[in-house]
């Protein structure tokens, strides 16, 4: 899915970017495709209790890894910068294996607080008011989770584990899953999406269920394997989005969430068209007490990032985003809530350009994004 070619001219790119690094550690840097060390299947990795990024969108450092390094490094792209995509594309930056896994022997519970003090009800410190629903675990699911939550969004999948087993749903992450192969879908490149397919099987095939926290992921797996593989795959049946898992297998439970205030639901475009998915994700979060979701005629359009799509076409992505978000500016929001980490980071991207004074359309008003799992574990900061 590495492409050597050359980004196209745009007023908004660094013509001349710099130069490559000479070396790049496996340890620091991690691509897309290949982004997580084989290793024996661990029950939770290190994202359940370390601090994750504290919100979407935000350009952070000092988090053991070098912005420089992984600007170059940062999905795989060669001869590539995140520097040269345009000013209001802020990307949080990827973790270092190292700050992210060393501590995973053990769950959260079996622990009153982690090394910073914060208490492990939270990933966070918040507290939860969500009530086991089950002391002991009833259920069984393995965890995949898609390779933009696992490098620039833990704290998704942090949510996805502290719902789930406040459910009585027992999780399990295997450390040599890496990625569903839609990128290289999508890009035209089948032999390495058949190659990343192909390990998927061979990770997920004794899974009972598997449970994403992202609708792409799943869309890319029961829709499209066959396709790519040439042939059908039962375990391909048995994956399972967030949202759709707890209504249809857990009936929908009332978490005991609670955010007050408005939101719009943006769906993603393959959860949407391709799952079918949003009754789920509404239904769910009309149990969130105090929070009321607005409809709005923008609800079913996409938010302009489609992987690659929004690299290649930048102002045309950014168009779309603007045109959507006014909607939501104009009808007074306090939340964007979407079942889509990558759709977020797209939107959140605009969103914060849009508070730069020098922004020609600077908006007074701060939507938050969040994804539905923030949302019914109770881990907002």
């Amino acid at each position: 899915m590495r492409s050597s070619a050359p980004c196209p001219a745009s007023p908004w790119r660094r013509r001349n970017p710099p130069a490559e690094p000479t070396t790049c550690s496996p340890t620091a840097c991690t691509t897309a495709g290949i982004g997580r060390a084989p290793g024996a299947s661990r029950r939770l990795p290190q994202w359940i209790t370390t601090r994750a990024p504290s919100n979407w969108g935000c350009m952070s450092s000092g988090l053991g890894i070098s912005a420089d390094c992984c600007s170059r490094c940062w999905v795989g792209v060669r001869k590539r910068s995140v520097t040269w995509l345009e000013p209001w594309r802020s990307i949080p930056i990827m973790r270092a294996r190292a700050a992210r896994w060393p501590r995973c022997r053990q769950r959260p519970a079996e622990k009153e607080s982690d090394a910073m003090g914060r208490s492990t009800d939270s990933p966070h410190g918040v507290t939860n008011s969500i009530a086991s629903h089950s002391a002991v675990p009833q259920r069984r699911v393995s965890l995949f989770v898609p390779c933009y939550v696992d490098q620039l969004f833990p704290r998704v999948a942090q949510s996805t584990v502290l719902l789930l087993e406040r459910l009585g749903v027992a999780c399990e992450y295997d450390e040599r899953q890496t990625c569903c192969g839609q990128p290289a879908f999508n890009s035209g490149y089948a032999d390495a999406a058949r190659r990343v397919a192909e390990h998927f099987v061979s990770i997920f095939s004794g899974c009972e269920t598997i449970v994403a926290p992202g609708g792409s992921c799943v869309s890319m797996v029961r829709n499209h394997f066959a396709h790519v593989l040439g042939r059908e795959e039962p375990v391909t049946l048995r994956v399972r989005e967030l949202c759709e898992y707890l209504v249809n297998e857990l009936g929908a439970p009332d978490v005991g969430a609670s955010l007050p205030g408005r939101a719009a639901l943006h769906m993603p475009c393959h959860m949407l068209r391709d799952l079918d998915g949003a009754s789920p994700v509404r239904e769910i979060l009309s149990r969130v007490r105090g929070l009321e979701i607005v409809d709005l005629p923008c609800d079913t359009w996409c938010c302009g990032f489609g992987g690659t799509f929004s690299v290649k076409y930048p102002e045309l992505s950014t168009a779309m985003s603007e045109t959507k978000l006014q909607q939501m500016r104009d009808a007074g929001v306090d939340y964007l809530i979407s079942p889509e980490s990558s759709c977020l980071m797209q939107l959140a991207g605009v969103l914060q350009r849009s508070q730069d004074p020098a922004h020609p359309r600077v908006s007074q008003r701060a939507i938050r994004p969040l994804h539905v799992a923030e949302v019914l574990a109770g881990t907002i900061s």
